[in-house]
């Protein structure tokens, strides 16, 4: 006769917590996306100018963020301009400021994205 392998008697719970920190990431990030969707609606924004401006607020160069979109530098100047008017900002630091409060990126997340261009240079 076979014997039943022992059930450790945490793995339920251990599976449920697991669960719900999976849960937990998907409810941010799709949070996210709609705070996103809800900005390209108000703002008039396209996704294209949304990835731009979430690099634009890292602090990043023109030549750095084409480079990370595979578009030339011109295509983020345009980008830029196009944003700016729309958003109504004027400078790099106000469209930083504009996307902590709209809730498109967090510190943390632009601090990620530095330390990755960091690395690359």
């Amino acid at each position: 006769m076979h014997q039943l392998a022992k059930v450790n008697p945490d793995l339920p719970k251990q599976f449920w917590k697991n669960a719900a920190f999976h849960l937990e990431a998907e409810v941010t990030r799709l949070e996210k996306h709609i705070t996103e969707l809800n900005l390209i609606k108000k703002y008039q924004l396209t996704p294209s100018e949304i990835k731009t401006l979430k690099f634009i607020a890292c602090g990043l160069t023109r030549e750095q963020i084409a480079k990370r979109l595979c578009i030339s530098s011109r295509t983020v100047n345009t980008y830029q301009e196009a944003i700016y008017s729309k958003i109504n900002v004027n400078s790099q630091l106000e469209a930083s400021l504009w996307v902590l409060r709209a809730g498109l990126l967090t510190i943390d997340e632009a601090w990620t994205v530095v330390a990755e261009e960091q690395s690359l240079t």
